[in-house]
């Protein structure tokens, strides 16, 4: 076998070990959205690591969602700023690009560690009731807590997967105070992307075997 036959063999391995780990999510890269750098009080539009949060605030677009921070450094979250409003505020996470990502886990609490005189059902994200209400778009469910303890509980959605959008509702009231962290977030990296970093191995590969230059 010649050396050139060997070499295209070694780069077909390579564009094919690239194309797989792109189709199968190896190469997903993981952030988690914290709000610690976030300085306390109002949520304005923000973006970051390749995500961008902004809030819709129903019915009319007065309240808003805040961060607080619950004692020590890098313990900021976020919660609704107005419990009185009893149609909730909205945290919408989305792609800048975007491309789907997935929830991997984000924590939540009741700050007010009281119970919820409503308790979370299965149905879909609609009628009343003081919860959470965690939905991915276009697909993906709603999932509803009414989390009664100021400890912060680490939950995982099992099907919030390749979704272009994460909504994150807080319906909080009275003994309620709904509050979130450390959202989880997983995104693959666009076809393109794991190409131009497949050509790159395969440059870096063909430059550790070329031999060096005769003087």
């Amino acid at each position: 076998m010649t050396m050139l036959m060997m070499m295209m063999r070694k780069v077909t391995l390579l564009v094919l070990l690239v194309v797989f780990g792109w189709s199968s999510g190896a190469w997903a890269t993981t952030f988690t959205l914290t709000f610690d750098a976030l300085p306390t009080g109002d949520i304005a539009p923000f973006t970051e690591n390749g995500y961008m949060i902004t809030t819709d605030n129903y019915p009319n677009h007065t309240y808003n969602l805040a961060i607080q921070n619950v004692g020590g450094a890098n313990q900021n979250v976020f919660l609704d700023a107005t419990p009185e409003n009893v149609f909730g505020t909205q945290m919408i996470i989305q792609r800048i690009d975007g491309t789907p990502f997935s929830l991997v886990s984000l924590d939540i609490a009741n700050l007010a560690a009281g119970s919820s005189p409503v308790a979370a059902g299965t149905s879909a994200c609609a009628g009343g009731g003081y919860r959470m209400e965690i939905q991915g778009a276009p697909t993906g469910g709603c999932h509803l807590y009414t989390p009664n303890s100021s400890t912060f509980t680490t939950i995982s959605p099992i099907d919030l997967t390749d979704i272009t959008q994460l909504q994150v509702r807080l319906v909080s009231r009275g003994s309620l105070i709904h509050a979130v962290d450390n959202i989880v977030l997983s995104s693959i990296p666009e076809p393109s992307t794991a190409l131009l970093l497949g050509l790159g191995l395969i440059g870096f590969s063909a430059s550790k075997r070329r031999p060096a230059s005769r003087i």
